[in-house]
């Protein structure tokens, strides 16, 4: 959450002051710059990877990739209400993004359940 609300300092202090160094150092770099975000998103796919998830959204939220962090929330934490509140929280273009998460994802999700027909 604290990435999503673009509190990435804040998480970087909390990361270094529980001895999570590494994290910590990497979260003071400035996200802004293009080899930083490309450094994100080679972290989200590897974490992805590993099946860590969690932290792989993160990432992918570091790296500018809301969509994919909101596709890893909805369909590999199975997390819906965590994609609508990063989808909710990140977007600009809100109205298409939302409509886009609602009727591709959410809705394709319910059809293989059986909860609609």
């Amino acid at each position: 959450f604290y990435i999503a609300l673009n509190k990435v300092n804040v998480l970087g202090g909390l990361c270094r002051a529980t001895n999570s160094t590494r994290l910590g150092e990497f979260l003071k770099r400035n996200f802004n710059e293009e080899a930083n975000q490309v450094a994100a998103l080679k972290n989200a796919y590897a974490l992805l990877g590993q099946h860590r998830y969690q932290l792989s959204a993160a990432f992918f939220l570091l790296a500018r990739k809301y969509e994919d962090a909101v596709e890893v929330c909805v369909k590999n934490l199975e997390d819906v209400q965590l994609g609508l509140c990063i989808a909710l929280l990140t977007s600009s273009d809100e109205q298409n993004f939302r409509h886009k998460l609602i009727s591709e994802t959410l809705m394709a999700k319910a059809r293989e359940k059986g909860e609609i027909h």
